[in-house]
C-alpha cells in the first residue's frame, strides 16, 4: 500500500476539473487544426499542382508542429489525469439521476 495523502476533497475536484477542461480545449484545438489544415489542402488544390506554392507549403509546415505539439499536450495530460484518478479517486461526473 502507497503513502498516505492528505488533500482538501474540493482541492482534489478542482484539480480534477482542470485537468479533464485541458484535455477538453486540447480536444478542442485539434478539431481546429484539422480544419485548418482541411483549408490548406483545398487552396493548395485550387491551381491543380499541390505542394506548388511556397507560402502554403510554409504554413503546413507550421501547422505540422503545432499538430505534434497539439499530440503532445494531449498525451501528457491523459497520463496526468490517470496519475490523478489513480492516486485521488473521485466521483465520476455524470452521477445517475436516482443518485443525484
Amino acid at each position: 500500500m502507497g503513502d498516505l495523502i492528505r488533500i482538501n476533497f474540493k482541492t482534489a475536484e478542482k484539480i480534477q476539473d482542470l485537468n479533464c477542461d485541458a484535455l477538453a480545449s486540447i480536444i478542442r484545438e485539434n478539431k481546429l487544426l484539422n480544419a485548418i489544415d482541411e483549408v490548406l489542402f483545398n487552396l493548395d488544390r485550387i491551381d491543380g499542382i499541390i505542394g506548388n506554392d511556397n507560402l502554403l507549403n510554409h504554413a503546413r509546415k507550421i501547422l505540422d508542429e503545432a499538430m505534434k505539439q497539439n499530440r503532445y499536450q494531449y498525451a501528457k495530460d491523459n497520463s496526468e489525469k490517470t496519475i490523478l484518478e489513480d492516486i485521488i479517486p473521485l466521483f465520476e461526473e455524470n452521477i445517475p439521476d436516482e443518485v443525484a
